[in-house]
């Protein structure tokens, strides 16, 4: 008897273990993703901002931009989606994975989603300080 619920309890730990480091692991993930589609949405910026004039974002080239990247993460073990949205000057990127449990599955837990957030703000420098 004692064999047996020790052998339980060491799968439980086994199965947190396992999943919760493919839980962070899609965490990054995620963080990831967003960060560089925003960075990709932010090279859609103005001809003049490079000559010293006023940053502005093309919006639309921008969120097709980013939107292109995060369909292009897409894995066969995780489900990548994500918006970007353009505020002004600021490019904002959300996105969510979806990955398969192994151990959770046992349990119900047959899939689990995360989040990841980033937001670029287009800016002139010069010298190291924003104009």
């Amino acid at each position: 008897m004692f064999a047996v619920v020790l052998a339980l309890a060491l799968m439980v730990i086994a199965g947190l273990v396992v999943d919760g480091s493919a839980q962070l692991k899609a965490k990054q993930k995620a963080n990831m993703v967003a960060s560089e589609a925003c960075r990709s949405g932010a090279q859609a910026i103005s001809a003049d901002a490079v000559t010293g004039g006023v940053p502005e974002v093309d919006v639309g080239q921008a969120q097709e931009a980013a939107q292109a990247y995060i369909d292009l993460t897409a894995s066969s073990s995780q489900t990548i989606t994500g918006t970007a949205r353009v505020d002004g000057t600021t490019l904002e990127c959300q996105t969510s994975v979806t990955f398969d449990t192994i151990f959770l599955g046992m349990i119900g837990y047959g899939e689990l989603t995360v989040h990841g957030r980033s937001t670029v703000d287009a800016v002139r420098v010069l010298e190291g300080v924003p104009q």
